[in-house]
């Protein structure tokens, strides 16, 4: 079980204990221990006892229900709640904004024990009686349960790493590689995950006697197995259609159709790679087969942004904002996994929530960045903020303070709340404004979770390109916010992508490989990445 897995479990008992009018401080303690477990920088299952409980935040009882956990696979304390708990009233608690609290009271008064349910007493008016519930709070429960209803069954890209490994790690033992494929949303890195697909050469008997697992709905040519509570559907290889078979399942079919009809399947291949080969291709990663790669072209392709060509990170969070290492530990970090340069953007004034940085403080931590950029023990580290956009369009500082920082990220983390035009002049403002150089996480979305606030986004692209502003893909795994199917707009119009990982801790600075994946997807190149160029053209490139 990995930390994201162990973090969550101790978020829903936290939210159980408080739904059942639990001790607040045991509810506290959970809480933060859930937070604290999804910042460390190593896998729990990796530590040995004493490691764990030398964990700042991880007390005696926190440590045994992590062994638990790690042991059994489950909490005993979850189950005892969940069994007095309709499962749909569970289910409930992963709606953003609406607590433990709200839900005893909709529970309780109103006998409501699902989202439907739930979703249905709203339209008849029936919660705007209930204290601390009105007509506004009615209004925005409804998108939010309609937003929870549709995401049922999907899953993003980190929450099946772990059930894929189990699969790979079982199956490279006993069978050969090339009978097992990924196919569909899987291996396409596809943002939401709706079905994880395996293509297999392999029986279902010897899949079901390999993991030990039960086969479901099994029919002659698929059948679906269960792994940590998510499926994985199985469809028999067919060796007459080698190739035509996995193409489908992992590509958009325009770029099928086009890349068949430029280079005509004739004869017969065992595998996509003899197919490529023949035609004097390369291997086309499965998250390349989009409409944005047509028609396709070996050298576009080639040119694809890549891991290795990212040499800096930007957008990143220390000790001094809401991180959770220190600057120093994070450009030592930066450095080990063969960054050229980081660039630290804490938290501005208004994110008071976030500790964020008054003016005093700014200056404090840019004497401790010059210090270690003087003493040239890590690589370079730039001084940047992470600068509220505020409701009226202006950034969080004087533009006296603004002109001093290397890199100014501007984004919005407050009054989510508003309709596409004024989302869009707001952000428009603070493209405007001079001292702006890199737009973070455009829409504010959460997948699955929080719709992103409506923008007209060919406005916003177009007051980047006249005011030379590039955009961000974040790439936390909970936004990958700018959507990938924006990027060929964003190189048609000149802007520049930054590929950010958002770190708030060592460990979150890896997360620049789902944002790659995406922008792959999406046919950025190379040329057009922000953080591909080295640190004095990068900041070339932003104070042009």
């Amino acid at each position: 079980m990995d930390n994201y897995s162990i973090s969550n479990e101790f978020k829903l008992l936290g939210k159980l204990m408080e739904l059942h009018g639990e001790n607040s401080f045991k509810i506290k303690s959970y809480v933060n221990a859930s937070r604290t477990i999804k910042n460390l920088d190593q896998e729990l299952s990796t530590l040995s006892e004493e490691d764990i409980s030398n964990i700042k935040g991880i007390g005696k009882a926190i440590q045994g229900k992590i062994q638990e956990l790690l042991q059994n696979g489950f909490i005993e304390n979850i189950k005892k709640y969940e069994a007095k708990t309709p499962p749909g009233i569970v289910e409930m608690l992963q709606i953003r904004g609406f607590g433990a609290k709200k839900i005893a009271q909709v529970w309780q008064q109103l006998q409501i024990e699902s989202a439907g349910e739930l979703l249905y007493a709203c339209y008849e008016n029936r919660l705007a009686g209930l204290k601390g519930f009105g007509e506004k709070t009615q209004a925005e429960l409804i998108t939010k349960l309609n937003l929870l209803i549709q995401s049922r069954g999907k899953y993003l890209l980190h929450q099946v790493v772990g059930v894929v490994k189990i699969i790979e790690d079982n199956f490279e033992e006993a069978f050969e590689s090339k009978k097992l494929q990924w196919v569909g949303d899987w291996a396409q890195q596809k943002p939401i995950v709706e079905e994880i697909v395996l293509l297999s050469k392999v029986s279902l008997n010897e899949i079901a006697s390999t993991l030990k697992v039960e086969v479901r709905n099994a029919t002659s040519e698929k059948a679906s197995i269960l792994i940590d509570e998510i499926p994985i559907h199985i469809i028999s290889f067919d060796n007459e259609n080698a190739i035509l078979q996995p193409l489908s399942l992992t590509s958009e079919k325009i770029f099928v159709d086009e890349l068949v009809k430029e280079y005509p399947i004739s004869g017969s291949f065992s595998s996509e790679e003899e197919y490529f080969e023949s035609h004097n291709l390369p291997n086309i990663a499965k998250n390349c087969r989009t409409k944005y790669w047509t028609p396709f072209s070996v050298e576009k392709y080639n040119n694809r942004i890549k891991s290795e060509d990212i040499k800096g990170v930007v957008h990143s969070h220390s000790v001094w904002s809401d991180g959770q290492a220190t600057v120093k530990d994070m450009a030592l970090h930066t450095e080990k996994l063969g960054y050229e340069y980081l660039v630290m953007t804490d938290h501005s004034q208004t994110a008071s929530y976030a500790n964020g940085l008054k003016p005093d403080r700014i200056f404090a931590q840019w004497e401790e960045i010059e210090k270690l950029n003087s003493q040239k023990e890590t690589i370079p580290v730039l001084k940047g903020i992470e600068s509220d956009i505020l409701m009226n369009g202006d950034l969080d500082y004087s533009h006296e303070i603004l002109k001093q920082f290397d890199v100014v990220v501007a984004s919005i983390h407050s009054q989510l709340k508003m309709d596409k035009g004024t989302a869009t002049n707001r952000i428009i403002k603070a493209v405007e404004n001079p001292y702006t150089h890199i737009l973070g996480h455009l829409t504010g979305r959460l997948l699955l979770s929080r719709l992103g606030y409506e923008l007209d986004f060919e406005k916003v692209i177009d007051a980047c390109a006249k005011n030379n502003v590039a955009i961000e893909l974040n790439t936390n795994p909970n936004r990958l916010d700018i959507d990938y199917t924006y990027i060929s707009q964003l190189q048609d119009k000149g802007v520049k992508l930054s590929i950010n990982p958002d770190a708030h801790s060592l460990s979150g600075i890896e997360n620049i490989k789902w944002g790659i994946s995406l922008a792959q997807r999406g046919g950025l190149l190379k040329e057009n990445c922000l953080n591909a160029y080295s640190k004095e053209d990068f900041l070339g490139l932003i104070n042009k």
